[in-house]
């Protein structure tokens, strides 16, 4: 979707027959390129973008993670897992 390439046939039915009950968003820390993360932000975005139309699509019922520091992101995580 954003390098307007076809998604395999083969991942798409993967993904559907996956029964995942949430999947976690998280909200975007402040970005910058690193050596694995070579693409700008607006690339960046548009990949954010593009996860969570699929997610919508594949029926996920997604819950946001609001940027925090990494021991309150993962009580936040925990606690929804229990509910």
């Amino acid at each position: 979707r954003v390098y307007q390439e076809k998604t395999s046939e083969v991942i798409i039915k993967l993904c559907k027959n996956r029964n995942y009950k949430k999947v976690f968003f998280l909200e975007d820390v402040p970005y910058k390129a690193t050596e694995e993360r070579t693409e700008d932000v607006e690339t960046a975005k548009k990949i954010c973008n593009a996860l969570f139309e699929v997610y919508k699509e594949l029926g996920y019922t997604t819950i946001f993670v609001p940027l925090m520091n990494v021991k309150d992101r993962i009580n936040f995580i925990l606690k929804k897992i229990k509910k």
